[in-house]
């Protein structure tokens, strides 16, 4: 059962991924630089990511299978930066009930993000982030976000990177027990990648979001993880992601703690 309805799925959540990078793909104008209208020319090709596979099998007190598939791209042209993710997870966990054992969804999410980074001084940058996500544990039918910030790059070596910056996110919510809408969020974000050595490298984001309008609405998400190089394609990580809403449907927990292990392709 843990594999059940997975293709259509997955299409759903690579049509998802293809429509992000087509919409935010800059256009190409009359007045663009040179260096730019290269860039806008060439926008499909110099693409490098990974592909990740990651299972988790839990048996004794808790019985659990957890699926997770994630893929990401990164591209890097003069002023510009890219990054597309796409991720997968679907589990299932065997309960006692009073008529037995029975099997239910512990995970079944799938979402796609596309971040596009243009430099404007040797600090400062702007960033805009455009996500879509569907959860069905945590209620979520529909998320849609579009993030717009001014970043500030405090740190750039070969061996450190990091920033910080605020912004404003403007989401489209369809969710269980509530109304669905339009929320504006103030947004705050920082990320840090740390070059352990040619083989390691650490990876670290965090983002808050703040209704305007209710600051008892608020979001919180943390993600870290550590990739090792085995081989020129083959890479293993540990991922670490925390997700806390300060108001979630009811029957949904507000924190959400995530430990995965994969093997991925480097491309």
């Amino acid at each position: 059962m843990l594999y059940h309805s997975l293709k259509s799925r997955l299409a759903r959540l690579a049509s998802v991924s293809a429509l992000g990078i087509l919409v935010l793909a800059p256009p190409v104008t009359l007045n663009a630089q040179e260096e730019d209208q290269e860039e806008y020319d060439h926008f499909f090709q110099g693409w490098s990511g990974r592909l990740d596979l990651g299972y988790t099998y839990q048996s004794g007190r808790t019985n659990r299978n957890e699926l997770t598939l994630r893929g990401q791209a990164d591209r890097e042209a003069g002023r510009n930066k890219y990054r597309a993710i796409a991720e997968y997870v679907y589990g299932e966990q065997k309960v006692d009930t009073d008529d037995g054992t029975t099997t239910i969804k512990s995970s079944d999410r799938y979402g796609a993000n596309f971040r596009w980074r243009r430099t404007l001084s040797e600090y400062f940058f702007t960033q805009s982030l455009t996500s879509y996500e569907v959860d069905q544990v945590r209620g979520v039918k529909q998320r849609a976000e579009q993030n717009l910030s001014l970043g500030y790059q405090y740190l750039y070596t070969d061996t450190f990177e990091a920033s910080v910056g605020p912004g404003f996110t403007a989401q489209y919510n369809r969710e269980l027990g509530v109304e669905a809408g339009m929320n504006y969020m103030a947004t705050a974000f920082q990320d840090f990648i740390w070059n352990i050595t040619d083989a390691y490298k650490f990876e670290e984001d965090s983002t808050f979001l703040v209704n305007v309008e209710d600051s008892d609405d608020y979001i919180y998400r943390f993600n870290a993880g550590l990739v090792g190089t085995v081989t020129e394609s083959i890479n293993m990580s540990i991922r670490y992601n925390f997700l806390y809403e300060n108001q979630a449907p009811p029957g949904v927990d507000r924190s959400e703690h995530r430990l995965v292990t994969s093997i991925g392709y480097s491309f």
